[in-house]
């Protein structure tokens, strides 16, 4: 392209214009809290262990499975009602 100032190349131009995105981009990504980028790690479950008869079971045996991926985890129940 020339201009008054003699042949002038925009070959630059979208590499200029990559980086300013990159740049945006990542400054965007450094300032979200890390909540915002899923669930965390760690839950709760919450109920009674109770028999047939509508008793509290204390320390009972609770077993977790993902029946997705057939993950298991172990726990004990706490030993009051709630």
């Amino acid at each position: 392209m020339k201009s008054l100032r003699g042949d002038v190349s925009l070959k630059w131009l979208p590499r200029l214009s990559f980086i300013v995105c990159a740049v945006i981009l990542f400054g965007v990504v450094l300032v979200q809290p890390p909540t915002s980028f899923g669930q965390g790690a760690t839950g709760a479950i919450s109920g009674t262990v109770s028999d047939s008869s509508g008793a509290v079971i204390p320390n009972a045996k609770v077993i977790l499975r993902n029946v997705a991926t057939g993950a298991e985890r172990t726990a004990l129940a706490k030993p009051t009602e709630t």
